[in-house]
């Protein structure tokens, strides 16, 4: 980030105190590094209201620009660092969104200790998650376990561990088996008023087990119409996954045309597996291709213009 990207961050959502700050530190560092400015900014020179209310407009931005409701983004990050833009744990991640190294390269982020960096693209990648899995439980799950491990989990193939059935519990105040049955709720808390800090925000994440009333109906949109299937092949680009055949297909449908530069001409291929607990099935809404070649390079178009997908033999 130059110094007039980051002035210009700061003029937008900070106070005049961090704006000094940022001015000196770059200045006298002839604007090398403007980023370790804003960290030692939040690090200390500040007051923690004023930190905190910094980290707070940065996550709510981050929120909206990605279509998360903010209270579920802020529990997010709570959970992962309590604000603390220096966080390291002992796996290895990084910063206020605790990115492992490997993910925060994947997606081009230079400095994870950076906010004004990592919480746009913590933002980002649940927005990705959730499309992927298709709630914000699963999303957070991903987050938490890594999106491969759910996938795995989900078709039966592994266990999650028990640090991510817990982090969902936090995160959402609902079971990671609510979030999977046939009836799995929406995000229907509400959005945090204005002018509510974000501490007290993050004090709910104690009460969320006291919280409650799930969502038993599923939205789905009737105007959108229900795809064709396609033919089996060996190799899939799986997409997406519900308990209902006619609502991964409907959802399918959503993604074909939000991303109808890849999907356009793309029927879906459906596979049914079982559920978590074996007693319920699955339908996941896969493309599929006659080669593993053929399907990383739909995969890698895909992710390409925003999307997310992994690419798996089909059975």
């Amino acid at each position: 980030m130059n110094l007039f990207a980051c002035l210009k961050i700061g003029s937008e959502l900070m106070t005049g105190g961090l704006l000094i700050v940022l001015i000196a530190r770059a200045g006298g560092a002839h604007a090398e590094d403007a980023g370790e400015a804003v960290r030692t900014s939040l690090s200390g020179k500040q007051g923690s209201s004023s930190r905190n209310e910094i980290i707070c407009l940065t996550m709510e931005r981050s929120a909206a620009d990605n279509d998360l409701p903010v209270e579920f983004f802020t529990r997010v990050i709570w959970q992962e660092s309590r604000f603390n833009v220096m966080a390291r744990s002992s796996a290895g991640a990084q910063g206020i969104a605790q990115f492992m190294p490997k993910t925060a390269s994947s997606r081009g982020l230079l400095n994870p200790f950076d906010p004004f960096q990592s919480l746009p693209q913590s933002a980002s990648y649940l927005r990705e998650l959730k499309s992927q899995f298709g709630n914000f439980g699963l999303a957070a799950a991903a987050y938490n376990a890594g999106p491969g491990r759910v996938a795995q989990w989900l078709s039966g193939k592994k266990h999650l561990p028990a640090e991510t059935i817990a982090y969902v519990r936090l995160v959402t105040g609902r079971t990671i088996s609510q979030w999977t049955s046939n009836q799995s709720p929406s995000w229907d808390r509400p959005e945090i008023p204005k002018g509510v800090p974000c501490p007290a925000l993050a004090n709910l994440t104690r009460r969320a087990d006291n919280e409650s009333q799930i969502d038993s109906k599923a939205k789905m949109d009737s105007s959108v119409p229900i795809p064709k299937v396609s033919a089996w092949a060996p190799w899939g680009v799986q997409l997406l996954g519900d308990f209902s055949q006619a609502k991964v297909l409907t959802r399918y449908e959503n993604l074909r045309q939000k991303y109808s530069v890849v999907l356009k001409d793309k029927d879906p291929l459906v596979v049914m597996t079982d559920g978590p607990s074996g007693r319920t099935r699955r339908y996941l809404a896969r493309v599929a291709e006659n080669s593993q070649q053929a399907a990383e390079q739909l995969c890698r178009r895909l992710q390409a213009v925003g999307g997310s997908c992994f690419v798996i033999q089909n059975s």
